[in-house]
């Protein structure tokens, strides 16, 4: 029987991206981005339930010309997972609403955030990345130094 709580010691994720898929221009008129570039983009939220079992449950189709951010908001709902998203998801007014909602996420940050760190932990060695880093519930502009990530984790 398979439990279904997600990653052991994370638990459930729903990782939020959005990738374009190219039209032929006579067929998608509708879809002209600039020229040669007629898309559709489909933003998916995909579930990790468990270390072998992952599946997409919302996808949210948009012209080309959407951005990420807008179609994140109808991925990120309340919700007892942790979302995992790409900067282009990051909208500092949604992020301090989520923060409010007590929506867990995680987010690679935009070069123009500044952020107060209240906890630091390091990546074990052989994994990729930089250091996590848990940060004060308030999204302010202006980064401090280097990319980072920005956690919305409580506890």
């Amino acid at each position: 029987m398979h439990s279904f709580s997600g990653l052991p010691n994370i638990g459930k994720l729903h990782i939020v991206d959005a990738t374009h898929i190219k039209l032929p221009p006579v067929l998608s008129e509708w879809a002209y981005v600039t020229k040669g570039w007629n898309v559709v983009k489909m933003h998916t939220r995909l579930v990790v339930a468990s270390p072998d079992v992952y599946y997409p449950d919302k996808i949210v189709p948009s012209n080309g010309k959407a951005s990420d951010h807008e179609g994140g908001e109808f991925l990120i709902e309340s919700s007892d997972a942790t979302y995992v998203m790409d900067r282009g998801y990051m909208d500092k007014i949604r992020m301090n609403q989520w923060i409010k909602n007590n929506i867990k996420f995680v987010i690679r940050l935009k070069n123009d955030i500044r952020i107060q760190v209240e906890e630091e932990r390091e990546i074990p060695e052989g994994e990729s990345g930089s250091n996590l880093k848990r940060c004060q519930s308030n999204i302010r502009c202006r980064k401090e130094n280097g990319a980072g990530t920005i956690s919305g984790i409580s506890g």
